[in-house]
């Protein structure tokens, strides 16, 4: 038997840190998911006592999404078996393997034995006795592989209390992003200070230590004076690459989804084209940032710093300067309408 499970490839969000990541590993990005899309993942926050990226904590929406621990089923009815019952059920996977013996991957036969990484499993084939695994396998890129069923279960072995659970999303995603939080998140993003209000009813306080928004540029710069200073710091990429699907959401909603919604006058849509390709233009500037990060960490060139920092600062101002104009023009609908 062969089962594959439906999944857009690649997804625009790829960075599953935190809480977050259990419910950005697993939503399949179509435009119906767009409004849930853009209010879970534009604002990028960062815990300081972690040392840790994620996106949106404390304000997250996980009502469209079921999860449930299947870890002792797995042990009782073997990881290949329960695997194979869900995903026939319609069900994705999400596991915690050892990755030493996960072959095609970077951590294939590292003896630091990777166990941070939370793949999901997306189908399975018993002729070919493998699964299809998929996450930032491979230099850090997103990709699906095959992994056989052999080194899936090796992978477990002694790790069967970590996560194994299956999850899925309700088909009819009903959220509606309103133009008064859409304007919230772009303040948020501004002022550093999350204005969205809670959907589950709890304290809107925020969480201590937390930065949020703008000031993750702030991240990046420190992350670079880190390296730059100590020599046992290794290199961390999380932040930057959720800077990559923060900008990639952007994009998308700029070019999919904020022309549809009647939230600003079809006067400015012109001007609106010329953003968006602003934005396309920011999301390649971004990940050249993300090489050039990896570059300085192996060189510690000075040179390489100080081009690193220029451009950091170069990107932050032109994004401000963007949604400062993009509120503007949101104000100026409602006053035109």
């Amino acid at each position: 038997m062969k089962k594959v499970l439906p999944f857009e490839y690649p997804t625009i969000v790829d960075t599953y840190s935190g809480v977050a990541g259990n419910v950005g590993a697993y939503m399949i990005y179509r435009k119906e998911y767009m409004p849930l899309l853009i209010a879970n993942h534009f604002l990028i926050t960062y815990s300081m006592e972690k040392r840790e990226v994620g996106f949106n904590w404390e304000y997250y929406i996980y009502h469209y999404g079921y999860f449930q621990d299947i870890k002792e089923e797995a042990k009782e009815n073997g990881v290949i078996d329960t695997i194979k019952k869900y995903i026939t059920d319609n069900k994705y996977i999400r596991i915690i393997l050892d990755f030493y013996y996960i072959s095609n991957t970077t951590w294939y036969r590292d003896d630091r034995h990777l166990l941070h990484y939370i793949p999901q499993i997306i189908g399975f084939d018993d002729e070919e006795k493998c699964v299809y695994l998929v996450d930032n396998l491979c230099e850090g890129k997103y990709t699906i592989i095959k992994t056989p069923y052999k080194e899936i279960e090796e992978a477990r072995k002694g790790h069967e209390d970590e996560i194994l659970d299956f999850s899925f999303f309700y088909e009819k995603i009903d959220f509606v992003l309103s133009k008064q939080n859409l304007v919230k998140i772009f303040e948020s993003w501004l002022d550093s200070q999350c204005y969205l209000e809670r959907m589950d009813g709890k304290s809107d306080t925020q969480v201590e230590n937390v930065i949020i928004g703008k000031k993750i540029y702030s991240v990046l710069e420190w992350t670079i004076e880190q390296v730059a200073y100590d020599s046992d710091e290794e290199y961390d990429i999380r932040t930057f690459h959720a800077i990559i699907n923060h900008f990639d959401v952007f994009e998308i909603m700029l070019k999919e989804w904020i022309e549809t919604t009647g939230y600003i006058s079809s006067e400015f849509f012109n001007e609106l084209t010329t953003i968006s390709l602003k934005i396309s233009s920011l999301c390649k500037d971004v990940r050249m940032l993300e090489r050039l990060y990896i570059k300085f960490a192996l060189n510690k060139n000075i040179g390489t710093k100080l081009k690193l920092l220029k451009k950091i600062n170069a990107v932050k101002n032109s994004e401000e300067e963007i949604i400062k104009r993009l509120l503007e023009m949101l104000n100026e609908s409602e006053e035109n309408n």
